[in-house]
């Protein structure tokens, strides 16, 4: 509707002139004729060049405005809301969790629009030019223990831990940025992202590992508590659940995105297909020292795990199994499928560290359902280094 209402006002500027001047020059030119039938068809000749114009049709013009008019908040990727369950494992070195209800939220606010570069098909090609857009970019994803018995949480010499007093948000995982993004064609189809972000787990350092003169054995001191409480973790029946402790892990990130729309003009409308390749080349702030283990885990990085990306993905209005579709005849219904790939950086080695996120669902008109099964590493940035397995269905938006 934003955009039609946009488009409609283009053309009552622009049309609303030419049709003033066509009609005086009309009366001028043709009035003077004394021939009845001159007269007229000199009249004629002006409504044919006024209703076929030499300038761009409507929907050159749609076509041109709607890839490149983002005016307001948008979404960067899906938006979620649902419940999550997670497999327990028995095998250390694989983290368990108890169920949970899981919210992603993916938003992007343009901060620049360049549409001159578009108007005078000038973005051709990644040459050196203003990027056509500038965005501020937050993703955000929060776990809820909304689906458990409190009264199971695990204690340290017969207390709570402290992390479960702030429940019922168990993790916060933060991934604010800017980033440029420019086009690679005229039509918008492919697109280049450069960006710098920023990825935190939402929490604060608890112990100071840059203690002064005398404070050596309170940090120390400190330093084991964590320890300990997480090995409670470790060994009970949470698993492995290093989010809910307290302790700050981050890192600060260059992006590099390539984006290829195969089909659709509209993010998440019904037809819309695309896939995105994505490298994280350069990594700086990084905090992720896995102090509490010993051995080859606590060297362990975040780009071990995590740096190349891969995202596929499809909203088929035409699939078998597009059940509204088929049922309804709606062409705003569709079956969508998504594939999201990720690995470490770092060696051949890190191709066995591959983690996959497969996803499923429908949309009917503006509700989506959709399901998804995770099977790696990173769930949290607190835990990247230990795989997880989780399975959940709830409502996405985009």
């Amino acid at each position: 509707m934003r955009h039609s209402t946009v488009l409609i006002a283009l053309l009552i500027l622009g049309v609303i002139p030419t049709a003033q001047a066509q009609f005086e020059e009309a009366f001028e030119v043709c009035s003077i004729k004394i021939d009845s039938e001159e007269r007229l068809a000199c009249y004629d000749r002006f409504a044919a060049s006024f209703e076929e114009p030499d300038s761009m049709s409507a929907v050159a013009i749609e076509e041109s405005i709607l890839p490149y008019a983002p005016e307001g908040l948008a979404s960067d990727g899906p938006n979620y809301l649902g419940i999550s369950n997670a497999q327990k494992f028995s095998a250390r070195g694989d983290r368990g969790e108890q169920n949970h209800v899981e919210f992603n939220l993916s938003v992007k606010y343009p901060l620049f629009i360049n549409n001159a570069s578009v108007r005078n098909g000038s973005n051709e090609g990644l040459s050196i030019r203003w990027p056509e857009r500038a965005y501020f970019i937050y993703n955000g994803a929060y776990d809820f223990h909304a689906l458990n018995n409190l009264n199971n949480i695990p204690r340290l010499n017969d207390e709570k831990l402290d992390w479960y007093r702030s429940a019922p948000v168990i993790s916060r995982d933060q991934n604010p940025g800017l980033a440029l993004e420019w086009d690679l064609v005229s039509d918008g189809s492919s697109r280049f992202r450069l960006g710098v972000m920023h990825h935190s787990n939402g929490q604060q350092k608890s112990y100071d590992d840059n203690p002064g003169p005398g404070e050596e054995d309170a940090a120390e001191a400190e330093k084991q508590r964590l320890i300990n409480e997480i090995n409670v973790l470790i060994a009970g029946p949470e698993g492995e659940d290093y989010a809910l402790q307290s302790l700050s892990r981050s890192s600060n990130y260059v992006t590099l995105r390539y984006q290829h729309i195969l089909q659709g003009r509209v993010d998440g409308e019904a037809g819309w297909k695309q896939y995105q390749f994505e490298l994280r080349p350069y990594y700086f702030g990084v905090d992720d020292e896995v102090f509490w283990e010993d051995g080859s885990s606590s060297r362990s990085k975040i780009t071990d795990y995590d740096g190349m990306r891969f995202l596929w993905e499809h909203y088929d209005e035409n699939s078998v199994l597009n059940l509204g579709g088929k049922l309804f005849g709606q062409s705003s219904y569709a079956f969508i499928k998504r594939v999201e790939l990720k690995s470490g950086t770092q060696g051949i080695k890190n191709l066995r560290q591959i983690s996959a996120k497969l996803s499923a669902g429908w949309k009917f008109k503006n509700l989506v359902l959709m399901g998804y099964y995770f099977n790696g590493y990173g769930k949290e940035i607190s835990s990247y280094h230990y795989r997880s397995q989780h399975w959940g269905l709830g409502l996405e938006f985009r």
